[in-house]
This record gives C-alpha cells, sequence and structure tokens, in this order.
C-alpha cells in the first residue's frame, strides 16, 4: 500500500512540475547499472526519455564507465548521446562530470553528477573530501562535494553522490555491513571539512548506499550529521525489491522542509532492468529560496 501510494505521490509531483518550477529544483540520482560495459539494452534515447521524465535539475551518477581511454576528464560515449538529446529536446544545455575512484587507474563504475545549466550554476570545482585509505578497504568509489547555485543567484546547495560498499563480497571478507558503517563514519569524520570548505550547511548526500535497510549502523551515522533520511521506511528502488537508493537532506534548513524522496519506479521492474538499469531513479524538489549561510 504505501509503495502504491509512493508511486502516485511520485506521478503527480512530475505532472505538477510546471506550475512549481520556478520555486523548486529537482535533485535525482541514478545508478545506471554499468552504464558503458552492458552489450544489451540501456539506448541512449530511453536514458535520455527517462530523465526527462522526472524533470530533474540535478542527477548524482552511479556506476558510469570510462570509455575514451586513459587520462581525465573521464567520458562516457552514451552519456555523451544523452546529454545532447536532453539539451535538444529541452533547448537547455546539459552536462556532466565524472569523478576518479580511490584507486584512479580503475575507471569503472565512476560516481559523477549531471546537471541542467540553465537551471542551475555549478561553483567551482569539484572537492574531493580527504578521506583516510591507510587499509585501503573503504570507499573504493570516493566520493566527492559539488555545489550549485539556483539560476538567478538565489540558494546554494552541495551535493555528494556516493556508492557504498556492495553486498557481494569474498569469502573471508569482513560483513558488507560493516564495511558500509566504517565508510560512513569515515565521511562523519570529514563533514565538518566539507561544510567549511564550502562555507555551507545545505549538503546533500545522495546514491545507491547498497543499505539492506535504514537501521543499518551506516545509515544512522550519515542521520548522525544532522540529516535526515528521506527513505526511512525502505521503499523499494533495486528491481529486487531492495532499499538502496537514498537521500539525505540537512533536517533543520528551510528550503528541505517539503523534501520527499520519489521514486520513478516501473510497473515491469524485469524490463526496466533489461533497456536501463536495476537501479530505480529517485528524486527530490528543494525550495528555491534567498540563500541563508553565503557562498
Amino acid at each position: 500500500m504505501f509503495l502504491r501510494l509512493l508511486k502516485i505521490l511520485a506521478i503527480t509531483c512530475l505532472i505538477a512540475q510546471p506550475c512549481i518550477a520556478k520555486d523548486y529544483i529537482k535533485v535525482g540520482s541514478w545508478n545506471i547499472e554499468n552504464l558503458g560495459e552492458r552489450k544489451y539494452g540501456q539506448s541512449h534515447f530511453a536514458l535520455a526519455e527517462h530523465i526527462q521524465m522526472a524533470s530533474v535539475d540535478i542527477l548524482a551518477l552511479q556506476e558510469i564507465h570510462d570509455t575514451d581511454g586513459p587520462g581525465a576528464p573521464f567520458r562516457n560515449s552514451k552519456l555523451d548521446q544523452v546529454m545532447e538529446l536532453l539539451s535538444e529536446r529541452t533547448g537547455q544545455t546539459w552536462q556532466y562530470e565524472l569523478y576518479p575512484k580511490r584507486e584512479p587507474e580503475k575507471t569503472y563504475q565512476l560516481c559523477g553528477v549531471a546537471w541542467n545549466s540553465e537551471r542551475v550554476k555549478k561553483i567551482g570545482k569539484a572537492f574531493r573530501i580527504p578521506l583516510d585509505h591507510k587499509d585501503g578497504s573503504l570507499w573504493s568509489r570516493h566520493p566527492y562535494a559539488v555545489k550549485f547555485q539556483a539560476a538567478g543567484g538565489k540558494n546554494d546547495l552541495v551535493i555528494i553522490s556516493i556508492h557504498m560498499k556492495s553486498n557481494v563480497t569474498k569469502d573471508g571478507a569482513p560483513d558488507p555491513a560493516i564495511r558500509r558503517a566504517n565508510e560512513a563514519k569515515a565521511l562523519a569524520k570529514v563533514f565538518d571539512t566539507v561544510k567549511k570548505g564550502f562555507n555551507d550547511e545545505d549538503i546533500m548526500i545522495v546514491g545507491d548506499t547498497n543499505c539492506l535497510a535504514a537501521d543499518e549502523d551506516a545509515m544512522k551515522s550519515l542521520v548522525d550529521l544532522g540529516l535526515k533520511d528521506l527513505n526511512a521506511k525502505d521503499a523499494t528502488t533495486y528491481v529486487t525489491g531492495a532499499p538502496f537508493d537514498h537521500i539525505l537532506v540537512p533536517k533543520d534548513q528551510p528550503e528541505f522542509k517539503y523534501s520527499k524522496q520519489y521514486i520513478l519506479a516501473p510497473t515491469d521492474p524485469r524490463a526496466h532492468r533489461g533497456s536501463m538499469s536495476d537501479h530505480m531513479l529517485i528524486l527530490t524538489p528543494v525550495q528555491i529560496i534567498d540563500d541563508d549561510d553565503g557562498l
């Protein structure tokens, strides 16, 4: 019943978009399963249509492969086509960036962010969060923080796109939930550094947590940073029924007062995976107001 209601709310939000577009930014996240490596599905026409239907302004990305050879900046030929189609269809310029992993020579399953540059402006360069990698086991997909400002010089926000340890593990390896808990603790230790670096309280953590439930220790550590988990009820975001994908927002900042997590859920998850991804696109609205914490 809850999932059905969530789908209805998501559709209502999407249909209502034209009348609220001047007052909200839509922030989304999508793990586009191994984009650039899969040999089937993932037509750039289908992907662009899906993103356009969600009408997001900023989209955190996970599992994007670099396809243009060694060296930065990383590019994905399929994503290039998607951005070109979105720009053509909307009449607004879409851009994206992909960021290095903990081991930069590994150029698969990268995290990144895409944005509509007519709706938001990227402020400065992406910030590589200064995590401790001494034991070499945490945050294979090293997180970056990226700052955006709403068009017209209104409020700004910082996006951290995350992809935490999966539930696939080798014999004798630590429980993945323990690994995720340690990843969250490592991020929590430097969260204030991110705030100070951007001089901003409006920091969102979005993406594929791989957590099996919202009460995992990893999620608790992130919530303890003063964030609100918008998928605290464990709504399905993965085709087999898992609640992997979460949006976390500052719980006391006014622009997030009405933010809820919505899920672009297919009626046929198997077909969705075959044509696009094993994950569903998630999104939330963020109010556009006068900035309250400075650039």
